[in-house]
């Protein structure tokens, strides 16, 4: 492919459970590796309190 590879996508989605954010963790890997297997990628969830307090 040519071109720089400089894009990056974040997103903060809250109000899930641990369940629904595993879920979601792992669509969202599945899909970086289908798209984008070579890119670098890192996926953090925890609990909102936590990163907070």
């Amino acid at each position: 492919m040519a071109g720089k590879r400089n894009r990056v996508v974040v997103a903060v989605i809250s109000g899930m459970t641990d369940t629904q954010a595993a879920n979601l963790t792992r669509e969202i890997m599945k899909a970086k590796q289908k798209n984008v297997p070579d890119a670098r990628g890192r996926i953090n969830y925890h609990s909102s309190h936590e990163r907070f307090s």
